[in-house]
């Protein structure tokens, strides 16, 4: 049971960094997040698979590593969960607040 727990700790604290700043962007624009979907989704789309196809080069390549005690599992371009879920997170984060402070 530990050690589930501690593959889950980098997805808990990725997830209790992320939702509040997301929950704050939606709170204060989601009427324009929603009028401007289709942008929004094909930048943050963009941003999301050249941050993942990048770890994974940096990864392959021996520039870092990732600790495969503190990961679930690969699953998108053999990357651990945690680091597209970071990605996902980060470029959702960005793009949004890019579009409301453009739209504001």
């Amino acid at each position: 049971m530990v050690f589930i727990g501690r593959r889950l700790l980098y997805s808990g604290l990725i997830l209790s960094w992320g939702i509040p700043i997301l929950s704050f962007q939606w709170f204060y624009g989601s009427y324009a997040l929603i009028e401007h979907r289709d942008r929004i989704s094909k930048c943050i789309l963009t941003s999301f698979i050249y941050l993942c196809l990048s770890d994974q080069w940096a990864i392959k390549n021996g520039i870092w590593s990732i600790n495969p005690n503190f990961s679930l599992f690969n699953i998108l371009l053999n990357l651990p969960f945690e680091e597209s879920l970071f990605f996902f997170i980060t470029s959702t984060i960005c793009v949004w607040i890019l579009t409301l402070f453009m739209l504001a």
